[in-house]
């Protein structure tokens, strides 16, 4: 029980990191790079990333899993910046 409840902690950890070190530089490719192509792109980044935890899985590997979460961290972290961005110049004032 003791080992599940780390892992619940250091998944949370894994999964948050990347916004603290990579929302910043989210809102810097926002602002400099089509916003639809980096959306695309992240979108199927993202395909990598379920693919990487499918295999996980698979193989009940913790260290994979937990390379997944991260994969998806990253990709959330700076999708988040890119969507607020081209929400505005798709919607009506």
């Amino acid at each position: 029980a003791d080992q599940a409840a780390s892992l619940v902690t250091l998944a949370g950890a894994v999964f948050m990191a990347p916004f603290l070190f990579l929302s910043a530089l989210g809102g810097e490719i926002a602002d400099r790079f089509d916003k639809a192509l980096i959306a695309r792109r992240l979108k199927f980044a993202e395909i990598g990333a379920a693919a990487v935890a499918v295999v996980g899985i698979a193989l009940s590997s913790i260290p994979v899993l937990m390379t997944a979460l991260l994969m998806f961290g990253v990709i959330s972290a700076l999708f988040g910046p890119i969507k607020y961005g081209i929400l505005p110049d798709h919607l009506e004032r």
